[in-house]
């Protein structure tokens, strides 16, 4: 009897440790998802285009860690990365029929009757420390954008840590 209680006592001190230590490691690996392993930067190479012109931007990804990242990439800005486009007053212009789709939104259109449905590959792209690796959208093919001014930003989550990577905001305009 007493050695059962000693064996009990001590499976619950062992019990008590190992709850501390998945809570530790849960403290830990939160603190690493505050850490994304690299950064975005987006430029617009023409940051003032005449309507209807193609407003083209560059998104640059940045490795920060000291080991070689593994990027998946289907080649296409808009389809790698999360891009957000807001007017002067805050709000968000009409998406493209094309956007719709690749956020896999309703994309039918009522006078021809069909949907879009965008499909491609990707693969994996090494980017070393330190490295970059750019690609580079058409915000006239994602929404339609009138003569104004329009703040951009671009995001992805890192899968590793699980953060959301943003770039920084830049200022486009469209003219008449």
């Amino acid at each position: 009897m007493q050695l059962w209680k000693i064996k009990l006592r001590g499976t619950r001190v062992l019990g008590v440790v190992m709850l501390l230590a998945s809570q530790s490691v849960s403290v830990l690996n939160a603190q690493h998802a505050q850490s994304p392993r690299y950064t975005l930067v987006i430029i617009a190479p023409h940051p003032e285009v005449k309507a209807g012109s193609n407003l083209n931007v560059a998104i640059v990804l940045t490795n920060l860690s000291d080991k070689q990242l593994l990027v998946y990439t289907s080649g296409l800005g808009e389809r790698d990365y999360t891009i957000r486009v807001l007017d002067k007053d805050g709000q968000e212009p009409l998406e493209t029929r094309y956007l719709r789709a690749i956020r896999g939104k309703d994309t039918s259109d009522a006078v021809s009757k069909t949907t879009l449905v965008v499909v491609g590959g990707g693969g994996f792209h090494d980017v070393r420390p330190g490295g970059m690796f750019q690609l580079t959208t058409d915000l006239s093919q994602l929404y339609v954008l009138k003569p104004g001014k329009y703040t951009v930003r671009a995001e992805r989550l890192d899968d590793e840590t699980k953060a959301t990577v943003k770039s920084n905001a830049i200022t486009v305009t469209v003219n008449p």
